[in-house]
């Protein structure tokens, strides 16, 4: 997805702004299709109040600004409930096709898309069992769905990175470094970023009478909320998909609201955005000081090639040039480097790699010994920053 951008703006900041406009035209699509589903549903009115919600809602926008492949997952995962929704009103074969295979895109972008997968085949079943649609239908959903998959699967296999994708993205993910403590302290760490009127407007249409459609969509959204929340691994993304719809059903729960007493719902949406803006604020504060990490990279970019290698470790410089190994970014204790040892007792070794590929550039970041040779008669510290340290001959091409 980020590739053309590297070659149309080249190493520059353009890249990664550019990378975030791109990111932000996902989440505009998302805020679209929250809206189109929420009318779909209930009425304009609540369509509107579920996009205020979706924005009013921290843990949403603060990662739905970020260059990462859940923000365009989320879009076509959202894509493939709206126009699913739609195949049942119209029933035409092209809606539910192209529902089918926008899920497949999800799919192909992160595979964590799978419950929604699990949620939507459950709901097609369901309606089958109901003789509200023809088995057939199911089968039409199904085969886009992993026919789509199974022909990058099959373009895996021809260029011999299927093991590779199959491992990283199934195998790998199943194991858990950290300790039920750890999730713990996570999960509620992204309970605080929940809005609490959004929580609790949820509440109340959760119990109050609904359509056929509405009680889908909750169990849905309930399914996939009470997964995320079991997950052994407790990352703020991971709630990206599931918020949407949360919005949608606190909005007809902050509309039964209005229908009995309108200036409590206009205080709650008041107070809604009063305490997510504060969040945006402490946000904002931060993104202006992080100026330091472009100007990293920029020194990163300004003293290496593009043949050149660097040492990261940390996700702190290293945005076009080559790392020493392909967890470059997750060397930490108890991070993936450390489970992909486990799982293939991968000798990982910084001096060796270090001496094999005389990276231009190094960070201190997981390094025990900086005295150590490969280092120490190789390396001096950079005259902008403590913690990088700048080869003092040309590196090995």
């Amino acid at each position: 997805l980020l590739t053309p951008l590297f070659h149309i703006f080249g190493e520059t900041e353009a890249t990664i702004f550019t990378a975030r406009l791109l990111m932000l035209g996902f989440t505009l699509g998302t805020l679209y299709l929250t809206y189109a589903i929420s009318r779909m549903l209930f009425d304009r009115h609540v369509a509107v109040v579920s996009v205020l919600f979706l924005v009013a809602s921290p843990l949403f926008v603060h990662k739905a600004i970020e260059i990462r492949p859940d923000v365009p997952q989320v879009f076509f995962g959202l894509l493939s409930i709206y126009l699913l929704l739609r195949y049942f009103r119209s029933e035409r074969i092209a809606t539910l096709m192209l529902s089918a295979f926008s899920l497949a895109i999800a799919f192909l972008f992160l595979q964590k898309v799978v419950l929604l997968a699990v949620a939507l085949h459950g709901l097609l079943l369901w309606r089958v069992f109901r003789r509200q649609i023809h088995f057939s239908v199911l089968l039409l959903f199904s085969g886009i769905f992993v026919g789509t998959w199974a022909i990058y699967c099959l373009y895996l296999l021809m260029t011999d990175q299927f093991s590779q994708y199959f491992f990283f993205n199934f195998e790998f993910n199943i194991v858990k470094l950290e300790q039920h403590y750890h999730q713990t302290v996570l999960l509620l760490d992204h309970l605080k970023e929940f809005n609490t009127v959004v929580l609790a407007c949820v509440l109340l249409a959760i119990v109050s009478k609904k359509t056929q459609s509405q009680w889908e969509l909750t169990w849905i959204a309930l399914g996939i909320l009470a997964i995320t929340m079991l997950h052994r691994t407790q990352f703020a993304q991971y709630y990206l998909l599931v918020l949407p719809m949360l919005a949608i059903i606190a909005a007809r729960g902050w509309q039964l609201i209005n229908e009995l007493h309108p200036p409590l719902a206009g205080l709650l949406l008041f107070a809604s955005f009063v305490s997510a803006f504060a969040s945006y604020a402490q946000a904002l504060l931060y993104m202006n000081s992080n100026s330091w990490q472009l100007k990293k990279i920029a020194y990163v970019n300004e003293i290496t090639t593009a043949s050149d290698y660097v040492y990261d470790g940390n996700v702190q410089f290293n945005v076009f040039r080559n790392d020493l190994d392909f967890f470059w970014f997750e060397v930490g204790e108890g991070r993936s480097l450390d489970k992909y040892r486990m799982l293939t007792n991968y000798e990982y070794n910084i001096y060796n790699l270090i001496e094999t590929y005389r990276p231009k550039l190094i960070s201190s970041y997981a390094i025990t010994d900086l005295d150590h040779p490969a280092i120490r008669d190789h390396y001096e510290k950079s005259e902008r920053y403590d913690n990088l340290y700048v080869r003092i001959e040309p590196p090995h091409n």
